[in-house]
């Protein structure tokens, strides 16, 4: 996909990081809840709570490797957004904002 450099294409870069920071954050909440769950019901299920509290934990590891990255792509959208906008604003200053 390809993003002008004008006020659409700010706003779009803007809303792609915001998104990918919210789906990271998604993520993390969704295994929050499960871990809650978990831990509500560790009791009744025996011999396999060992076995899920591994896959819980596999989880959290691999959410956190992945999240890095992710966040720094945000961060890389994000600081395009901005190098978009000081060009479109410096245009429109010296264009007199024609």
């Amino acid at each position: 996909m390809k993003y002008r450099m004008n006020d659409q294409g700010v706003e779009a870069l803007n809303k792609l990081s915001e998104r990918l920071l919210n789906q990271v954050e998604a993520i993390k909440q969704s295994i929050s809840v499960l871990e809650e769950e978990f831990s509500s019901n560790r009791n009744g299920l025996g011999v396999h709570a060992g076995d899920i509290q591994g896959v819980i934990d596999a989880m959290n590891q691999e959410v956190q490797q992945a999240s890095s990255p992710v966040n720094d792509l945000a961060e890389k959208v994000s600081a395009l957004a901005k190098k978009y906008q000081r060009f479109i604003d410096t245009k429109r200053f010296t264009s007199g904002g024609n």
